[in-house]
């Protein structure tokens, strides 16, 4: 996954609450590719979800965008600006 700039997960994790481009691929073979990031928190109630990839602020996490189905990553694009 190192080519176009890919990141994977197993060799490095993005900093915390950066957001970047996730590449997930679940365990029927569907792929996407979707901006999420990781998050981090020593609150009691969340410390399960320490280093949990974030990539849906709805009421419930579509099955497919489960942290187990993020590949890779890499950082967005600058913004664009005016000249």
């Amino acid at each position: 996954m190192s080519e176009n700039n890919w990141i994977s997960v197993s060799d490095k994790l993005p900093e915390v609450n950066q957001h970047v481009l996730l590449f997930l691929e679940n365990n029927e073979g569907e792929k996407a590719q979707v901006v999420g990031y990781i998050f981090f928190s020593k609150d009691k109630k969340f410390e399960k979800c320490n280093n949990e990839f974030s990539v849906y602020n709805g009421e419930s996490l579509p099955d497919f965008l489960r942290k187990e189905c993020v590949l890779a990553w890499q950082l967005l694009p600058k913004p664009y600006k005016l000249k």
